[in-house]
């Protein structure tokens, strides 16, 4: 079992440095704008993409390897009354190497 797969299981919901308050932190300086579209990559549980999507008013896309994390992104989304602003889908992001 993984380290991510551990957190899914647990159902934290933020777990990059400083939490909520680094999403915070970005959202100030990041000019977004509600005809915006984010892609939120290692999505987890979804907490951060309904927080922004929230927060902003704009469609955030949410994409995590794990099957797990989705499953509960999903529900963190439904339970928020964000389906129709956030998607969160498996995927596996190509990584570019120079």
């Amino acid at each position: 079992m993984t380290f991510f797969e551990v957190i899914s299981i647990a159902g934290l919901g933020y777990i990059h440095p400083n939490g909520i308050q680094s999403t915070k932190e970005m959202l100030k300086y990041a000019g977004l704008r509600k005809s915006d579209f984010v892609l939120d990559i290692g999505c987890g549980i979804g907490k951060t993409a309904c927080y922004v999507s929230k927060r902003i008013g704009c469609k955030v896309i949410g994409a995590d390897i794990s099957k797990d994390m989705i499953f509960k992104a999903k529900k963190t989304t439904k339970s928020v009354n964000l389906k129709k602003k956030v998607e969160n889908q498996v995927n596996k992001i190509p990584t570019i190497v120079t």
